[in-house]
């Protein structure tokens, strides 16, 4: 499956309000529990949403090579999805 395939899928996990913080945490912290706590929401939700992500990605974001895959494809969805640019103009002076 290609990067492109992942980060599509990222996108309709951020439909959900407590997606992107969700990925963010689980890209920042190496594990459920210390996820869990930058979000402040309690294990067991944790573990609910890190089992609604596996069905809607398709992998483990949990496991060695799903928190690669989940690294990557967020990376490209923010980047994909970034609007820091949008007002910027250059001139050719």
């Amino acid at each position: 499956q290609s990067g492109h395939e992942d980060r599509a899928r990222i996108e309709s996990v951020t439909a959900h309000s407590w997606g992107e913080a969700t990925l963010d945490a689980i890209t920042r912290t190496t594990t459920m529990r210390e996820a869990a706590r930058v979000l402040g929401i309690h294990p067991s939700t944790m573990a609910a949403r890190v089992d609604s992500l596996t069905a809607a990605l398709g992998f483990d974001p949990m496991t060695g090579l799903g928190r690669t895959r989940l690294g990557i494809g967020f990376l490209l969805w923010r980047v994909q999805s970034s609007t820091v640019l949008d007002a910027v103009t250059i001139s050719a002076d």
